[in-house]
Order: structure tokens, then sequence, then C-alpha cells
């Protein structure tokens, strides 16, 4: 009789111990010996600092694709196209995945996030784009163009904020419908709330732009590198670019 459950192909304790591994033979643990995210931006900002792009037209062959990433900084890990060859495929699977969860976090765009922060430090920006068709971002470059972060960088923020400004309409269209009565209120509502929202987000980097106006960084330095001058229009959002 077969069982009613079928057991796992391996334990909680196998994965973390396997996942361990990996970061061991990278040698980004801690002192402690377990994963650090912070040694893994650091080794991920060294290899995509060597992908600088400030021409758009070559974003897609001067970008670090994420299986050479992956390569360059866990040398040991398991890909794909060799699950099989191991002694449990499944276990070789999930940790990759698992690295592939920790890679995806460390390398997002958002201002946070700890690998644009170190990029950030050297004065460019890290840009994902998909290298391999479909929706996926699975390459990685440094610019200072803003007609690259137009295309890379910009478009999904400008779509977030779209989103949730026509979510916001929507919610009063739904009371004026509802009550008539209430347009006025819902008018004031939707225009209030709108400008707190973009005060709120302007009052974020207006630090920072005094500081550019006045031709220092944000704590008074000279800047050490020049961005590209361009006077490019931001292009229409795409489907394909996602944060």
């Amino acid at each position: 009789m077969s069982p009613i459950f079928e057991l796992p192909p391996f334990t909680q304790a196998e994965y973390e111990s396997g996942l361990e591994g990996v970061y061991r033979d990278a040698k980004l643990v801690d002192e402690d010996d377990e994963p650090s995210m912070q040694l893994l931006a650091v080794a991920i900002k060294t290899e995509v600092m060597k992908h600088p792009v400030n021409d758009w037209l070559k974003r897609t062959g001067g970008a670090l694709h994420r299986d050479n990433l992956l390569n360059s900084v866990f040398p040991t890990l398991v890909g794909p196209r060799d699950y099989k060859r191991q002694p449990n495929p499944d276990l070789s699977k999930a940790i990759y995945e698992g690295i592939l969860r920790d890679v995806s976090g460390v390398t997002s765009p958002n201002a946070e996030s700890l690998v644009q922060q170190l990029v950030m430090a050297e004065g460019w920006v890290l840009c994902r784009i998909a290298l391999s068709g479909g929706r996926t971002q699975d390459g990685y470059y440094v610019t200072q163009s803003w007609k690259c972060l137009t295309e890379d960088f910009n478009p999904a923020y400008r779509r977030k904020m779209l989103l949730a400004a026509q979510r916001y309409g929507a919610q009063m269209d739904l009371i004026i419908k509802a009550v008539p009565a209430l347009a006025s209120k819902a008018q004031r509502e939707y225009d209030t709330g709108t400008k707190v929202a973009l005060d709120a987000g302007a009052n974020l980097f207006a630090p920072a732009l005094a500081a550019a106006k006045s031709g220092t960084d944000s704590n008074g330095n000279e800047p050490t590198s020049k961005a590209e001058a361009s006077d490019a229009e931001p292009q229409p959002v795409s489907d394909t670019a996602t944060a």
C-alpha cells in the first residue's frame, strides 16, 4: 500500500546545511559561521561594478548575466543543468532557488537595497534588465546615464505611482457615484491626498537636490564623478520593466 503522505525529498536541516555550505565555500559567512547578506552584497557589488554602461543602446551587451554572477560569487553552487547529476536533485534545486532569492533581494534597485547603497556610494546607480526575454530581470549593470535610467530604472516606480493614483481615484469615484452629495468632499480628499504624497516624495530627495545644485554631495563633499549630462525626456512606461 502506498503511503498517504509522500515523504519530503529532504529535511529542513539538510536544506539549511546545504545552503550554509554554499555560503561557506564562497567565504560569505559572518563570525558566527552564518550566511551574511552584507558580505554577499559586497561580493555582488564588486562584480556589477565591472559592468558600467552609459550608452543605452549597449545595455544588453554590457550587462552582467545572472548566471555569470552566480558562478563568480558562488563557485560551488549547483545550477539547473546539473540537478540530475546530484545525489538529491530536489535538494540541489531548493538550495539554488534559495540562493537566487537572496541574490534577488540584495540586488533590488530600491534605494534601501544593500547593493544599490554600495553602488550609489561610488556615484553609480544599479539597474536590472531582462536579458533572456520575458519579465525576468536576469541582467545587472551600473550607470550614470539618464537615458539608461529612463529605460530600466524610473519606469517601474513611475508605474507604481500611476497605479496608486488610479486606485485612489477609483475609490473617490465609488463615493461620488454612491453618494453624489459628497462629490466635493471626495474631490478635496483626492487633491489633498495626492499633494501630501507628492510632497512627501519630494521632501526625501530635497537635501540631495540642494547639495547637487551647490556642487557638493549630501554630506557637503565635492563629487568624485560627473554623471552624463542629458536632456532626454522620460520614455513611456513599458510593460516589461519591473521593480
